[in-house]
């Protein structure tokens, strides 16, 4: 009985959520190109190795999961400003951003070389960005990498 209520549940959620992105995905093409302007805008400052990007366009309650571990937006920062974390080249070969009401997500899959801490962490990414509304302007709240194994396929 309980797995029964949570398949209805599940497909109940699935159908508001996808009802949602179908029509906000009509109005929100504005809010697509907003988004991937913010994350091409992300994408420079970190090659520069400028954190002030991250302290105006992420939340304050930000959290990132990625091979680091969990970090908050100070932590963040801080990699940024000490230098610890150092990319030579991101390469964006696909996006997919989706509006739903205040809030987007968007999927990249990315090829990165630079280092963390003096270690090597080039390869293919794929990454998951989450962007609230806050105070009449976007707000990443949460970035989850995983760096993809050698020949992993990225669907």
């Amino acid at each position: 009985m309980r797995k029964l209520v949570l398949v209805v549940l599940l497909m109940a959620i699935s159908t508001v959520a996808f009802g949602q992105s179908e029509s906000k995905t009509k109005a929100g093409g504005a809010t697509e190109q907003q988004i991937s302007k913010l994350m091409d805008e992300g994408r420079e400052a970190a090659l520069k190795g400028d954190a002030t990007w991250l302290e105006k366009h992420v939340a304050d309650n930000y959290t990132s999961i990625s091979p680091a571990g969990l970090q908050t937006k100070t932590e963040v920062i801080d990699m940024r400003k000490s230098g610890q974390l150092k990319y030579d080249s991101i390469e964006v070969r696909d996006r997919n951003v989706r509006v739903l009401g205040d809030t987007a997500i968007a999927r990249v899959r990315a090829t990165v070389k630079g280092t963390r801490a003096g270690q090597d962490i080039s390869g293919d990414y794929l990454v998951t960005a989450v962007w609230q509304r806050q105070g009449g302007a976007w707000k990443q709240v949460s970035w989850q990498s995983t760096k993809l194994m050698e020949g992993q396929p990225s669907r």
